[in-house]
């Protein structure tokens, strides 16, 4: 709309009003006034036109922008979640080898000190589990070394006898070779766990799961319904 009317002062003014169209959308109103000569015209309109489609798309894109921005807060945040379901299920398995050496502990006193030494390694792993939370935004750091997988499985197996023995399942660990490898122990120790925590839970009273240590790697099984 290109128009001229009278202002208050009783001269001339002239306006130009463009709808800011992007596609069949309207983004707004660009309102352009003059209340002095000279008065807009036509070569002002094709201008006015041109930068009303460049503040459309301006507009645009600053609302594509925060809703982008909204999606990645969103994102971030089920991440979160994500994340601290994975790291209290990561505790529980600490926990769990804490409080097994606590009750045997309990029952024969003779047992404290080696089951004292289980407990200060679990509560190390508890505190890196910590770690790892706290350093969430930044990538895991894997502190590599030789890893004496036998030696790893008994210990896992050790920490998780109380728990078995408090469901009547069998753990059995069954070293074919000496099997040792180059990896993050701890991360190492998380998957075997895991595994053994899934085989037992597909397990009833009176059945069985097998840590198996072979040239090829690490096997876990059971004879259990899963």
């Amino acid at each position: 709309i290109l128009d001229s009317a009278i202002n208050g002062s009783g001269k001339a003014t002239s306006a130009i009003i463009l709808p800011l169209w992007l596609g069949d959308h309207c983004e707004g109103v660009l309102n352009l006034s003059r209340s002095h000569d000279p008065k807009f015209e036509t070569k002002d309109l094709r201008l006015a036109s041109a930068i009303a489609a460049h503040v459309a798309l301006a507009i645009r894109n600053s609302r594509l922008m925060a809703e982008r921005e909204e999606a990645g807060r969103l994102k971030r945040l089920a991440g979160i979640g994500q994340m601290t379901a994975a790291i209290a299920h990561e505790i529980r398995n600490p926990l769990a080898g804490i409080i097994g050496a606590a009750q045997s502990i309990s029952r024969d006193k003779s047992l404290a000190a080696e089951f004292s030494e289980l407990i200060e390694q679990e509560a190390k792993k508890l505190n890196r589990l910590c770690d790892d939370f706290l350093n969430y935004a930044k990538p895991i750091e894997l502190i590599v070394e030789s890893v004496d997988c036998g030696a790893l499985c008994h210990a896992i197996a050790s920490v998780m006898q109380p728990e078995f023995e408090t469901l009547g399942v069998e753990l059995e660990v069954i070293c074919r070779c000496s099997l040792v490898v180059n990896a993050d122990p701890v991360r190492l120790e998380q998957v075997v766990v895991n595994l053994v925590k899934n085989a037992l839970q597909a397990c009833s009273p009176g059945s069985k799961v097998s840590i198996l240590v072979t040239e090829a790697g690490l096997e876990v099984s059971d004879n259990g319904t899963g």
